[in-house]
């Protein structure tokens, strides 16, 4: 397992300051100010989105039923002397930091549901990359009974940025097939993680996404 080196602020022991519980309210809500970096420093890059898209105003639905993309971030790792390994990024929930989730969120009118894919990926992770296939749709219900469906995704993973728009969230880099993460993703094995991700956030009994292309 790799995992990224804390960014500023999450430094174990470090006197930052008090905040308040993370939340999705206000556009920086999920946000701390980050050093601005030495433009010697290649590796302390920020993302052009520092700021997230807060509210429900341009959310598109299917009837009742809430449109999200949901998205299995990808990153090949070269190892000596001539090893490569697929490796996929977890990102820690705003609601229960302790949870590993994917990286998802509301599909909007002014997008495309791709646009909404990658633009949720640099939001909530601060990574950017390109979308390289469909993980199909899978319909359930929210916590509160509501009526859902993911379009899920694969993104290559092409930048990770130092400093983001919910840089409180923590980031860390699985293997495909480390077996200490398949009790909480069991289908990660597969790519197929949608299931998973429903199930931790509805509780509800797992069903496998449908595969089904995802509009445009």
């Amino acid at each position: 397992m790799t995992e990224l080196k804390p960014s500023a602020g999450e430094s174990v022991g470090s006197a930052g300051p008090v905040l308040s519980p993370p939340n999705k309210r206000s556009p920086t809500g999920l946000r701390v100010e980050m050093p601005t970096a030495d433009a010697a420093d290649k590796t302390r890059l920020a993302s052009r989105l520092l700021q997230s898209r807060v509210g429900r105003d341009k959310q598109r639905y299917d009837g009742a039923t809430r449109l999200l993309a949901c998205i299995v971030v990808m990153r090949r790792r070269h190892e000596p002397p001539s090893h490569e390994r697929d490796e996929f990024l977890l990102i820690s929930s705003s609601k229960h930091p302790t949870q590993w989730i994917l990286p998802k969120g509301g599909w909007e009118s002014d997008e495309s549901v791709v646009e909404c894919a990658s633009r949720e990926v640099d939001e909530e992770a601060g990574v950017t990359g390109d979308v390289v296939g469909s993980l199909g749709t899978l319909d359930f219900s929210s916590q509160q009974g509501k009526p859902c469906r993911f379009f899920g995704f694969k993104l290559a993973a092409t930048q990770v940025f130092h400093d983001w728009a919910e840089n409180t969230r923590r980031r860390k880099w699985v293997r495909r097939l480390e077996t200490g993460w398949t009790h909480v993703l069991p289908g990660l094995r597969a790519g197929l993680t949608l299931r998973s991700v429903a199930v931790m956030r509805a509780g509800l009994p797992g069903r496998g996404p449908r595969a089904a292309a995802a509009p445009a």
